[in-house]
């Protein structure tokens, strides 16, 4: 039986085409804040992310113009992620110094 990861791939795939990271549409500003807060939404995110990502040449109905810009939203996305987490990391470790 396929993953849900499978079943959403379609969605995920025109959402990150079709959409800017921005809002009203993608915010990645918003996911990165969510995820940064959250490890088990931030291992789901990026892994399923990295799934899209390495699963972009089976979908034939894309040209590889398609292909690539979404690879490019996706590493963009994924790069505000990390930055976001590794931002509130250093922040909580700053935290808890002064609390000491």
């Amino acid at each position: 039986m396929p993953s849900n990861v499978t079943y959403l791939l379609p969605f995920l795939v025109y959402s990150i085409l079709f959409h800017s990271l921005k809002p009203p549409h993608l915010d990645s500003r918003y996911i990165a804040d969510l995820t940064s807060k959250d490890w088990g939404l931030y291992y789901t995110m990026t892994s399923n992310l990295g799934k899209v990502s390495e699963m972009m040449d089976s979908f034939a109905a894309l040209n590889n113009q398609d292909k690539e810009d979404v690879r490019n939203k996706i590493s963009l996305l994924r790069e505000e992620i990390e930055g976001e987490r590794e931002a509130s990391a250093v922040e909580n470790e700053s935290s808890h110094r002064d609390q000491t």
